[in-house]
């Protein structure tokens, strides 16, 4: 929704531009080439303007995934900048804007230092806040902005964060499960998501969740079950090879090491690597390596220190060196006797 109307010749060339998106947006995603995005973007700007809503949302498509490779700190600054442009010709209420603002508050936290965890927490909070009052606390919208703040207040991790991130996380599980059962793709992210959280709260020792105060305790082998559902899920509608199964089988292989199974851990995220390599799919700078670092640290692999090291390299390139992405890497590296 803009300010103004548009005609009806606009609103076909915004239909054709919409249609084309749709195309080159799923091309891009699979195949991790921009080049037909870019260009229908760039086309878009031509011939309705930059502050189109439709040129917009393709924007914020292209983006998106610009932004899965290109180090943190240039992405929170073009995520600054296109939510700027957008507010000045979008509503607040309208759907693009508010993807806008969910992406910028995503990137800016992404940076990882300890402001900007705090800044998320405070930004999805009033976001969660301002949709609950515009458009109910059930709507879609609404519920993914909880989750998101759920993540941002796990990440951030003060004290009683962890053990509240879990309850909302299970809450919304719950809430998509019962609203639109467990084949939908909006139910996977929030399962996915509990299940990282999980994960989180067992390495992490809280002594909240220790003491048995959280319902249902936070266990290895649900963690295993949880991903294990996703991971078949999104393989079967998506495909071995696609971006959301692949972080899937990443959270499911974590899972498996802690539960005590190194070497079914191993293996996993080698299939991971290779089906990524294969298919030119770009995983999380140094996640992958992470985890095989601590899978083959658990199975005596003397290639554990230098696969830290390659983790390291990949986290420093992409995040800053104040980051938490980056302070995970070096403690493995640490712990492994290495050196960056």
């Amino acid at each position: 929704m803009t300010r103004d109307r548009p005609g009806r010749p606009r609103a076909e060339a915004e239909a054709r531009l919409a249609a084309r998106n749709e195309t080159a947006l799923h091309r891009a995603e699979t195949t991790g080439d921009l080049t037909r995005l870019a260009g229908v973007h760039a086309s878009g700007v031509r011939e309705l303007g930059p502050g189109d809503p439709v040129v917009l949302l393709v924007e914020c498509g292209l983006e998106e995934l610009r932004s899965r490779a290109r180090p943190a700190r240039e992405s929170a600054a073009a995520w600054e900048a296109l939510r700027g442009r957008a507010a000045k010709v979008l509503l607040d209420e309208d759907p693009v804007l508010m993807t806008i603002r969910a992406h910028h508050v995503r990137y800016r936290r992404l940076r990882g230092a300890r402001a900007d965890l705090e800044r998320g927490v405070r930004a999805y909070r009033a976001e969660w806040l301002w949709r609950c009052a515009r458009l109910g606390e059930d709507h879609q919208r609404t519920r993914a902005i909880r989750a998101n703040l759920a993540l941002a207040m796990r990440d951030r991790g003060d004290d009683g964060d962890l053990p509240r991130a879990l309850r909302m996380l299970e809450e919304e599980l719950e809430h998509r499960l019962s609203r639109y059962g467990a084949a939908h793709p909006f139910t996977w992210v929030a399962q996915l998501v509990l299940a990282q959280t999980v994960i989180r709260a067992l390495e992490a020792g809280d002594p909240a969740i220790a003491s048995g105060t959280v319902r249902p305790a936070p266990d290895a082998e649900r963690a295993v079950r949880l991903a294990e559902g996703v991971v078949n899920a999104r393989r079967t509608r998506f495909g071995r090879a696609d971006r959301s199964t692949l972080r899937a089988h990443l959270v499911h292989a974590h899972a498996v090491l802690l539960a005590g199974r190194a070497a079914d851990a191993l293996r996993e995220v080698h299939h991971i690597r290779a089906t990524a390599r294969r298919s030119g799919v770009p995983l999380d700078p140094g996640w992958s390596e992470l985890l095989l670092a601590r899978a083959q640290e658990r199975t005596g692999d003397p290639r554990a220190l230098d696969t830290a090291a390659e983790a390291c390299r990949l986290r420093l390139d992409h995040f800053p060196g104040d980051s938490v992405q980056v302070a995970e890497a070096m403690a493995l590296l640490d712990r492994l006797g290495g050196t960056p």
